[in-house]
């Protein structure tokens, strides 16, 4: 396939957003847009942080919620002690820790397809890409 050939297929098939998905939450909104694909990178533990276990359980939900059935759900994960060095221990309100993210996404519909092992090199943080798909 050429160049113009994956441009061609593509076009008007490929959408990039960059919007608060959490905050976009809305019952009437649900089920209007279905994708194939949902990609969070670098976001997944920030959600967590700002909006703690019932913004990300509502990111999680919204996602599947919009994916076509056999759609996939790509985003990382940070270890738990990534997040113990950026907010303080006692003003978290989590309990769904990122180990336990696998146990979560299953019950409400996805299944695990593949993980990417990745550290990066500037922080020494390890990170995990995980790909879900929609069942």
């Amino acid at each position: 396939m050429t160049h113009n050939d994956l441009k061609e297929c593509l076009y008007g098939r490929l959408n990039f957003r960059s919007e608060n998905y959490i905050e976009q939450v809305d019952s009437n909104f649900v089920g209007r847009e279905q994708f194939d694909i949902v990609v969070c990178l670098s976001t997944i533990k920030w959600i967590h942080l700002n909006f703690n276990d019932v913004g990300l359980k509502a990111l999680f939900l919204k996602v599947r919620d919009q994916l076509s059935t056999g759609g996939l759900f790509i985003f990382d994960s940070q270890p738990w002690k990534s997040y113990k060095k950026v907010q303080e221990k006692d003003k978290m309100q989590i309990e769904l820790k990122p180990h336990c993210f696998k146990a979560y996404l299953k019950a409400i519909g996805f299944k695990l397809i593949n993980t990417v092992d990745k550290t990066l090199d500037e922080t020494k943080l390890e990170k995990v890409i995980y790909i879900y798909m929609k069942v």
